[in-house]
């Protein structure tokens, strides 16, 4: 059987930036796992609104060493 009272979210990249704003909006959350995260789609009002309640575990790959500047 499923607990769906309790929710866990991961997603990468846009995905990471999504369950965090997901999570900061969401009271059903229960926790979040953004993996190599691009956090600029947060809605800034989500952002400034909000406080994150849940437990959160980020996970950032290192920068890529061939990135162009």
């Amino acid at each position: 059987s499923m607990d769906v009272s309790k929710i866990g979210v991961a997603g990468h990249s846009f995905g990471g930036g999504t369950v965090t704003a997901l999570a900061l909006s969401d009271n059903r959350v229960s926790a979040a796992v953004p993996l190599d995260s691009w956090f600029e789609p947060i809605p800034k009002d989500i952002v400034a609104t909000s406080k994150l309640t849940v437990p959160i575990f980020v996970i950032n790959s290192e920068k890529w060493q061939w990135e162009v500047n």
